[in-house]
């Protein structure tokens, strides 16, 4: 089974020092706050929180072990595919990746931009979009960046 965790943008102006919350390449990681959802309770959460109670947030744990809500971007909000590239990173919602279209080369020398695919992963119709077309060589899979912080690499999708 898969590990259910998302990522998104901190929002500068709603995030301190204070936070005691590791930030990583400008991302959070944790889960969704449901003070975002519709569920008993949330409205609790809600009237408590000073002004910004609706705006996204994902909780992430503060280096000292306690869960924080920090708000993020809305629109980086990104969740785990379940795989990780060929250097063991986790691929999420919204980063680019760089998919070998065939058989590996045995150096590296060998290789030529037109051997690979670049899909931006999505997910859509309750599936990760793309990846059919990349698990078939997830050994070979690379993370080259993500569409908030590397649109220019979008010109190869």
């Amino acid at each position: 089974m898969r590990e259910i965790k998302f990522r998104g943008k901190v929002n500068r102006a709603y995030f301190s020092k204070y936070d005691k919350v590791d930030v990583f390449d400008g991302f959070v990681f944790g889960t969704p706050d449901t003070r975002m959802l519709n569920v008993p309770g949330a409205e609790k959460w809600r009237k408590h929180m000073e002004g910004f109670g609706d705006l996204p947030s994902i909780v992430a744990m503060t280096r000292d072990g306690c869960p924080r809500s920090i708000v993020v971007i809305e629109d980086t909000i990104g969740e785990f595919s379940g795989f990780q590239d060929k250097n063991g990173k986790d691929i999420y919602e919204g980063d680019i990746i760089k998919c070998c279209k065939g058989q590996k080369r045995n150096s590296p020398s060998d290789e030529w931009e037109d051997d690979y695919e670049y899909y931006v992963v999505e997910f859509n119709g309750g599936s990760f979009s793309g990846v059919s077309a990349w698990h078939r060589c997830l050994d070979a899979v690379e993370v080259i960046g993500n569409k908030y912080d590397n649109p220019e690499l979008l010109r190869n999708v």
